[in-house]
């Protein structure tokens, strides 16, 4: 099986399923905003997106006019958000403590859940 299509799925599962259960689970949300001011949990979760975004831009490089360049770019995007974490953690705190705002975090995870979709929709061949 392709890298590509692998790699969809993965995502999209990973974006559907965080995404909804962060919508249905407000109040876990609002304790990861407060948690992400700790530094060792900013540490742990740059940690894991970081590699999760090594590997998927080893495994996947691809650049083109397709969809297939979503998955090298949302592994561009995590390898920044990890190094982030590790670099500027302050940053990445202030900022998560935005997504406190009530409409907010259902816009973003509307979003997130819509591009796991999608991934998922492309993974399996769907269209």
């Amino acid at each position: 099986m392709e890298y590509s299509l692998i790699l969809a799925k993965l995502w999209g599962w990973l974006l559907v399923i965080l995404g909804i259960s962060a919508l249905v689970n407000r109040q876990m949300t609002t304790k990861m905003i407060e948690a992400s001011k700790d530094e060792k949990f900013l540490w742990s979760t740059g940690f894991t997106t970081l590699i999760l975004g090594l590997i998927t831009v080893l495994l996947h490089n691809e650049w083109g006019f397709n969809w297939k360049t979503n998955i090298t770019v949302l592994g561009y995007l995590s390898i920044l958000k990890g190094a982030l974490r590790f670099l500027l953690p302050h940053n990445v705190s202030t900022t998560l403590g935005k997504f406190n705002n009530p409409a907010m975090p259902f816009v973003a995870l509307g979003l997130v859940v819509g591009y796991g979709g999608y991934l998922l929709v492309m993974g399996y061949s769907i269209i």
